[in-house]
Formats: structure tokens, sequence, C-alpha cells
């Protein structure tokens, strides 16, 4: 079974509501840890990606780059291009 959702963050005020983003992330976990697998699409990359086993960077509608959420974060391309760091 797979699970397939969309959220968009971005909209958000974090701080406003933060309670109500760290439930669905807690859920989206919880999910997974019943073995059921998770298609998360989101733009915010600081919520999605700590919590993804994989991630994918798309540039141009294909993919450039592909690795372990956490990873991605720590990916330089990534940093300089999408976090603007």
């Amino acid at each position: 079974m797979m699970v397939t959702t969309t959220f968009d963050f971005t909209g958000y005020r974090i701080r406003e509501y933060k309670g109500l983003v760290r439930g669905i992330i807690e859920a989206i976990r919880d999910i997974n840890q019943r073995g059921i697998s998770v298609l998360l699409i989101e733009q915010n990359v600081h919520i999605a990606l700590p919590v993804s086993h994989r991630g994918y960077v798309l540039e141009e509608g294909r993919v450039a780059l592909e690795d372990a959420g956490p990873a991605l974060l720590d990916n330089p391309h990534v940093r300089v291009s999408y976090l603007g760091a």
C-alpha cells in the first residue's frame, strides 16, 4: 500500500502553525513506520527532507539529484541553488 499526499507549507506562517505542521509530519512518520510507503510532495525542503528516506531535486523537469533526504540538505549544490546558502 502507498499513500500519496501533497502539502504546501510554504504559505503557512510556520511559527503560527508549528503545532499543525509538526502533527502532520508525525502522522506521516507514523504511517511510514507501519510499513506503508508515503510519497510526500512538498516545496519546503526544511520540512520534507529531514523525514524523507529518499529525496529528488528536479531541474527543468528532470531529476538532477537523488539521495537520502538529510544528505540532500547538506549537498553544496542544493544549498547554493535552492537554499540561498
